[in-house]
């Protein structure tokens, strides 16, 4: 059987033979430095212990080459194998020179493939990779009666994924991805192909696909604007009449386009979402979650002027979050269930995903991503630094992931940060310069609707001292450094919101002044005092942030902070347990600060509703009268803002894995709650069900007491049931 597993919107180009790694993630011209000492070998930034090995994503049919040459002065001698997904070995070379080729290796079938470069142990020196890819126009089969015996043999032709399910341009006609073209038997072949079949999510026996395919001369089949109604995997077959030879297919896929919407008379309100890095409720003073939480009085002020929703969810760490804000969809939906190690990862959010940025730009929105993204991967075939624009956003503003972590280094005050797709130094406190970029991206924008993610880098470790005006805590000032000033990339003088980047930005940072923090921040007494100090840092610049706007802006946008999860263990303090804090599915991990204001939200309100980071998708393309219909997760609470009385939702839906991806995975966690019982659930690496727990929420916040210990009373038991049949119905 010939299978081709491959993204649906990148499957034109793949027939047409001409494949974009950003489009498609197959690996081509790509070019790899590694600099080697004695008993290490690196690829960029990774660290290996004794072989270097590239993984891309490659189709059967594929001719894959590779060429690997030591850099002069270097001893060097590698060989090269392309090992197959599974783990066989494809080709292989190693003719001890310094320069080695494979040319053309033909893939045999569809999935993960591995480049190895081997024989670097003890080695010095640099050498470089230079890998490109071809595929055929067409996709042959031949057929062999004598290999399945006398009759019709059945061969998958290919395989297709549909990358979102279905949506609509505003106020239009309903939009799905379509599947065109022919499958034909070409001259000098016996073989007649009979009537294609599609089996595919949620269309039952293998369906006939008489009512889009029109027969043509010669025996061939012509396929126009099939529609795939359903997101998963879809897979075509045809038989051949019983002769041997040959039967192609010229098959494209694609995806449907919003169309640009035109701002009517009615004014569209601008949005501004607000993320905070590893902030729970406990570190948000007007939740009176916590008996010493910190100061935070301009967040105060904003729950005072909007609505406070106590019982929101995000997911336990930082990317997951992010996706889902997103998407609308949930980490098992987008691959996303644990952070993203972005110099190392091989998997990020496919770009094939419609986000928040792309619904809302179709209605007229300007859009920008400001501070950090944390949702590309370096070794996928997404460009690292261009991935917030691939996702949808004019100008991405901030470091591409987390801060660096390492002593020594004033990542606060010395940062890398990308400016729509070009990496820049930057020094100047970091929480100050992502609320400076904000404002000039607001004035760049002028009159136009906007929609603004300010991702926060605070207060998400490393623990670095804040300047000292913008907290109010003893943080031992003879270290903490004063230079937030230096070279600054903030954007000014924008014309449209677009900021020129400097002509030869340096990729490496030096260490810079150094900062008062713990040498090991994760495992140090005073970090709960620090990150206070970050936390009032950050309200103070939002502060600023709303002070600085003009007051008629302001009053036409809407406000939401949230966090991206909970707490961060060494940050919690009594009577908050720090091993249930960011990382666990307890509340201490995933129950967020989320406030809104704006122009038809109740002020001083306080919403009991259960709701989810994924529902934001949602709610802000509600507010903004957009497209909502590829967010299958997202529920919005647009209507909590002006009646928070109104009934919530029953169920409460989590998750949680790892690695990230479509499995298998090493933790598998499934969590969810009603109005006052929460139920856990966890899985081995085989997948089958490892543990339960059941909590009452209303007489045990801190989830200490597992229900499941114990037989069930008929309230807990039927709670139960009603939370673990809800997982069990998920698609």
């Amino acid at each position: 059987m010939l299978a081709i597993s491959i993204r649906a919107c990148a499957l034109a180009a793949y027939m047409l033979g001409a494949v974009s790694p950003a489009n498609t993630g197959v690996l081509q011209d790509v070019d790899l430095k590694a600099t080697l000492k004695a008993g290490d070998t690196f690829i960029g930034e990774i660290l290996v212990t004794s072989t270097d090995i590239l993984e891309f994503e490659g189709l059967a049919g594929e001719r894959v080459s590779v060429a690997v040459k030591a850099k002069k002065g270097a001893v060097l001698k590698p060989a090269v194998a392309i090992r197959a997904p599974d783990s066989s070995i494809v080709a292989e070379v190693g003719t001890g020179k310094a320069k080695i080729k494979l040319k053309k290796v033909e893939l045999p079938l569809a999935g993960v493939y591995q480049i190895h470069v081997t024989g670097l142990e003890g080695t010095i020196g640099e050498y470089k990779m230079t890998t490109s890819s071809k595929l055929t126009k067409a996709i042959t089969q031949k057929f062999n009666d004598s290999a399945v015996g006398a009759g019709l043999m059945q061969d998958t032709l290919f395989e297709a994924k549909s990358a979102a399910p279905n949506w609509k341009d505003p106020e239009g006609p309903l939009k799905k991805y379509t599947v065109s073209g022919t499958i034909f038997s070409p001259k000098k072949s016996d073989a007649v192909p009979s009537m294609p079949e599609l089996t595919g999510p949620g269309l039952g026996p293998p369906l006939e696909l008489t009512d889009f395919i029109e027969k043509t001369k010669g025996g061939s089949f012509k396929l126009t604007d099939m529609p795939l109604d359903n997101l998963g995997n879809y897979t075509f077959s045809v038989k051949n009449a019983g002769l041997p030879g040959v039967i192609k297919t010229n098959l494209t896929i694609k995806k449907p386009k919003l169309k640009k919407q035109t701002i009517s008379a009615e004014p569209h309100p601008n949005i501004l979402l607000i993320i905070g890095d590893d902030i729970g409720v406990d570190r948000v003073a007007v939740y009176g979650e916590h008996p010493n939480p910190g100061n935070t009085p301009n967040l105060d002020a904003l729950a005072a002027q909007g609505t406070m929703f106590r019982n929101a969810w995000a997911y336990d760490t930082c990317s997951p979050t992010r996706a889902a804000m997103l998407t609308g969809r949930h980490a098992r939906r987008t691959g996303i269930g644990t952070f993203i190690l972005t110099k190392t990862a091989s998997v990020g959010l496919p770009a094939t995903e419609i986000s928040l940025a792309d619904v809302l730009a179709a209605k007229g929105y300007r859009t920008a991503a400001v501070g950090k993204w944390h949702l590309s991967a370096a070794r996928s075939a997404t460009d690292l630094y261009r991935h917030p624009l691939l996702m949808g956003f004019e100008h991405h503003w901030g470091p591409i992931t987390n801060l660096p972590n390492q002593d020594g280094a004033s990542a606060y005050y010395d940062f890398e940060k990308n400016i729509d797709g070009v990496p820049v130094r930057q020094q100047k406190y970091a929480t100050t310069d992502q609320v400076d970029d904000t404002l000039n991206l607001i004035e760049g924008f002028g009159p136009e609707p906007w929609f603004i993610w300010l991702a926060f880098s605070a207060p998400h470790k490393p623990l670095h001292a804040p300047p000292a005006h913008l907290h109010s805590f003893d943080l031992d000032l003879d270290k903490i450094p004063t230079n937030d000033h230096g070279s600054d990339h903030s954007a000014s003088g924008l014309a449209r919101g677009i900021a020129t980047p400097p002509s030869s930005p340096p990729l490496t940072l030096d260490p810079g002044p150094q900062g008062s923090f713990p040498p090991d921040p994760s495992a140090d007494e005073h970090a709960p005092l620090f990150v206070k100090a970050m936390t009032e840092a950050m309200d103070t610049e939002i502060g600023r942030l709303f002070a600085s706007m003009d007051p008629a802006t302001l009053a036409n946008t809407y406000v939401i902070f949230v966090g991206d999860n909970g707490t961060n263990g060494p940050a919690i303090s009594p009577p908050w347990d720090p091993t249930k804090g960011k990382s666990t599915v307890f509340e201490g991990g995933i129950n967020v600060p989320l406030i809104v204001t704006g122009p038809t939200v109740l002020p001083g309100q306080e919403s009991p509703a259960l709701v989810h980071a994924v529902d934001l998708f949602a709610t802000i393309a509600d507010l903004a009268r957009a497209d909502t219909s590829t967010a299958v997760d997202s529920a919005s609470f647009s209507r909590h803002l002006t009646d928070p009385t109104i009934s919530t939702p029953e169920i409460l839906y989590g998750e949680r894995f790892r690695p990230n991806g479509f499995g298998p995975y090493e933790i598998y966690q499934q969590v969810a709650r009603n109005g006052r019982f929460k139920y856990m659930r966890y899985y081995n690496m085989a997948g089958a069900l490892a543990g339960e727990d059941l909590y009452d929420l209303e007489t045990d916040a801190f989830e200490t007491d597992d229900l499941m210990m114990n037989p069930l009373d008929p309230l807990a038991f039927a709670a139960f049931q009603q939370l673990s049949s809800y997982m069990d119905s998920l698609d």
